[in-house]
């Protein structure tokens, strides 16, 4: 019977992904390379330290993530790549940071985008925040029934 007080021993043939210190190395220079172009990026790890990846959060939205790691397909070469495998570059190559940072980029700029979308679809006022009993919190509050009319048009 499995303990759930101890992580659970490979299988013969299971072989665990982590992250080398080669890759972490170059997650750190990405990570960096994103705060200094302003964008709020963090590496982290949600296994347990097992594998590690640079997190841009991407508020309201679900973080985009870029993690470095070996490609089978490309003699076990180090990578960047995203979420759903999406290879971004080879990360031993010159312009391999350039690369994954446009891609982190390009992320940040899609996610900006959809959320100026939905502040006009919304009518949000940035400055204006939510709860502060003004009563403009509602969207399209110029469409608002005047005070007194009936709840019911017949």
């Amino acid at each position: 019977m499995a303990r759930l007080d101890r992580p659970r021993e490979p299988s013969e043939g299971d072989t665990p992904r982590r992250t080398s210190e080669e890759a972490m190395a170059r997650l750190n220079v990405l990570s960096n390379a994103a705060k200094a172009h302003g964008m709020p990026a963090e590496v982290e790890s949600a296994d347990g330290g097992q594998n590690y990846y640079v997190r841009l959060d991407l508020r309201p939205f679900a973080p985009a993530r870029v993690f470095c790691g070996t490609r089978p397909s490309d003699g076990e070469r180090l990578w960047f790549y995203g979420d759903g495998s999406e290879w971004i570059t080879e990360a031993d190559e010159p312009h391999s940071i350039t690369a994954a940072l446009t891609w982190l980029k390009g992320k940040h700029a899609e996610a900006e985008a959809e959320r100026t979308r939905l502040r006009a679809v919304l009518d949000l006022d940035e400055a204006d925040p939510p709860g502060d009993d003004d009563g403009d919190d509602v969207p399209f509050a110029a469409e608002a029934e005047p005070e007194g009319a009936p709840l019911v048009r017949t």
